[in-house]
């Protein structure tokens, strides 16, 4: 996988003969000390120095919306929208939610297992919610996992963020 592009919202790779872009939703200034470290210590004064802080807070990438804690965050960015893949787990659930009714005709259930067109698995990733995937991408003998709501802090979560 080779990337190609980026800006401040995305970043455009090459893998196999696939472009894949990704979209950065947004992010969210939080306290240093509710970030925790290993025996639900907060963080304080001994971040790693490749941490960069805004305005002395963590910029936290958005990079998830559960049904449970969007809070209305989403808004209309893909009019022409006819299909929206819901883990069958979660279908139940979804649909339950009357703010988003005017999606439930086109949510149709996914499992672990599934094929997306010619290129895509979902694999199972349980634990987070009941229907949490990820979904490995491949082509050309080359592959990658695309697994959201999992990174936060690449500067702290990774030795080498870029």
């Amino acid at each position: 996988m080779r990337r190609i592009a980026s800006g401040d919202l995305y970043q455009t790779y090459d893998l196999g003969d696939l472009r894949i872009t990704s979209l950065r939703d947004g992010y969210v200034d939080m306290p240093i000390g509710r970030l925790r470290q290993r025996g639900d210590k907060p963080f304080g004064d001994e971040l790693p120095q490749q941490v960069a802080l805004v305005a002395g807070q963590l910029r936290l990438s958005v990079n998830a919306f559960a049904i449970d804690d969007g809070n209305g965050i989403i808004r209309d960015a893909f009019p022409r929208l006819a299909r929206l893949l819901v883990p069958g787990e979660e279908l139940g659930f979804f649909r339950a939610e009357a703010r988003l009714e005017r999606f439930h005709g086109m949510a149709e259930a996914f499992e672990a297992g599934d094929r997306i067109g010619t290129h895509v698995d979902i694999v199972d990733a349980h634990g987070h919610e009941a229907g949490h995937s990820c979904f490995c991408v491949s082509s050309g003998g080359e592959r990658v996992l695309i697994w959201g709501d999992t990174v936060h802090v690449p500067s702290l979560q990774f030795d080498r963020p870029e």
